[in-house]
């Protein structure tokens, strides 16, 4: 069964990355975001503030560029699909 699971979970696998991934990606550029906020309240010469900005901007921008794309969970599931083998009430307690 393990071996069924990791196979189908690199087929999908393909291009996108798993949602995991994806939020841990969001979760590394809030942080770099915050660090760098952090960094630019204290007393920094102008080259080391240069730096910190462009470096805040491309964290934003890619933190936005994830955020358009969206999480990618698996795929949905048909109301058939949700319902099959769905034990129902009567079915369990009958």
């Amino acid at each position: 069964m393990e071996r069924r699971w990791s196979n189908r979970a690199n087929q999908s696998s393909g291009k996108t990355s798993s949602a995991d991934e994806q939020l841990a990606r969001l979760r590394v550029h809030r942080n770099n975001i915050r660090r760098y906020r952090r960094l630019l309240e204290t007393d920094l010469t102008d080259l080391e503030r240069r730096f910190i900005e462009k470096r805040l901007e491309e964290e934003r921008k890619s933190l936005g560029e994830l955020l358009e794309a969206g999480i990618a969970f698996s795929p949905p599931i048909s109301p058939k699909q949700a319902t099959c083998g769905a034990a129902t009430k009567e079915h369990r307690y009958g």
